[in-house]
């Protein structure tokens, strides 16, 4: 589902280096225009990767600013069009001409490795000519204030070719993956920057080894959350910057689906509870038996308004975002165009509101698990654990 779909899943990046300070609308139209999606339909060829606007797949220029940029964020989609061959009609295919051709030759028991080759060719140009391409849109919104990136995926595949292109396309930006110890950076006060740094398991700044080495930031969240979720009143405040204010109030807990892992002698483990969990008995039994949670949907409330993911543990990615539905006005008196630009914005402040909610409930969690405090609380824990 696209960015401007109720429910999204989401990736999100940091965007580092250096950008052109001068003509940047100018710089990213040609860049956009430059790497943007070129059609294989009329070409014998696999697949075909490149830009096109937000509102429209089959536009790849942008030439119009009007097409992606809505101050502060460029807005756009990763287009990929795949065209595949069926092996087992390849094969079948190949056979059949291979038989004709021995008839044809009959003084040869095979066919020559070199000629089979040729003809192989042959039929997967003459295949590929009769397969439609399937296209795979991805959303991407990019906020150039705070230069965070959101893609509309969690597949690692889709994820790469989104890292690389983006790295052709704007020469001199790379992304850096939000991760849970990254978003920790981002959202902690400067007073517990220590403490962080020095709970940090990483044996280098390698992506993949703080993600890995610092499983337990995203395990003992979630912990904490669940028992939060029970044994308190789920109420907090916000504090980190976004459309909402400084300290208004604002309901988090666990709820519908939870999963943990864990590692035993006959390998890995897994338990998934799905429904309403009001108590965890079950959860409680899980982490009685060393298994942690990695994976739980999280809801949130404000103002009579919910909303809702699935926090995957090990890389802070957003599945399933649910935000308050917004819908798009259709009728004689109404500007296509404008409906349109007032639709994007208020889904934007709705999932940039359910991210503040989220950052402001981390930085609560981090705010005890860095301090003297988590000592206490994860005593507290593990008697409702064993409760």
């Amino acid at each position: 589902m696209g960015l401007l779909a109720n429910v999204v899943s989401l990736s999100q990046y940091k965007v580092v280096g250096i950008s052109p300070k001068d003509n940047f609308d100018q710089w990213c139209t040609e860049q956009l225009n430059h790497f943007g999606f070129r059609s294989i339909d009329d070409v014998v060829k696999e697949n075909s990767i490149g830009w096109v606007t937000l509102d429209n797949i089959h536009v790849n220029t942008f030439d119009d600013l009007n097409a992606f940029s809505r101050s502060p964020y460029l807005c756009f989609s990763l287009r990929k069009d795949e065209r595949k061959v069926p092996q087992a009609v390849l094969k079948h295919q190949l056979d059949l001409e291979c038989q004709k051709w021995l008839a044809q030759h009959t003084d040869l028991k095979w066919v020559p490795k070199q000629r089979k080759s040729e003809i192989k060719e042959l039929i997967f140009n003459k295949l590929m000519s009769k397969t439609l391409a399937v296209p795979a849109i991805h959303d991407v919104v990019w906020n150039t204030q705070t230069n965070l990136i959101s893609i509309s995926t969690l597949n690692p595949k889709v994820l790469e070719l989104f890292e690389k292109h983006f790295k052709q396309t704007f020469d001199g930006l790379s992304l850096v993956a939000i991760h849970p110890y990254s978003r920790a950076e981002m959202v902690i006060d400067a007073s517990l920057s220590g403490r962080l740094a020095e709970s940090n398991k990483a044996t280098s700044d390698n992506v993949v080894d703080l993600i890995k080495d610092n499983a337990w930031l995203g395990q003992d969240f979630l912990l904490w959350l669940s028992y939060m979720t029970v044994e308190s009143s789920s109420e907090y405040m916000i504090n980190q910057d976004g459309p909402a204010e400084q300290k208004e109030p604002f309901v988090a807990h666990v709820n519908s689906r939870v999963q943990a892992i864990g590692e035993d002698e006959d390998g890995t483990k897994k338990i998934i509870l799905t429904g309403p969990q009001s108590r965890f008995k079950e959860l409680k039994t899980a982490l009685q038996n060393n298994l942690a949670i990695n994976e739980a949907t999280i809801y949130f409330e404000k103002d009579e308004l919910v909303w809702k993911m699935t926090l995957k543990g090990e890389m802070f990615t957003f599945g399933s975002f649910k935000s308050p539905k917004v819908t798009l006005e259709r009728d004689e008196l109404t500007d296509e165009i404008d409906e349109k630009q007032s639709l994007f914005y208020e889904r934007m402040y709705l999932l940039e509101l359910g991210q503040q909610m989220f950052d402001s409930l981390f930085k609560s969690f981090l705010e005890t698990r860095l301090s003297n405090k988590w000592a206490n609380a994860r005593k507290e824990i593990s008697t409702w654990i064993k409760g």
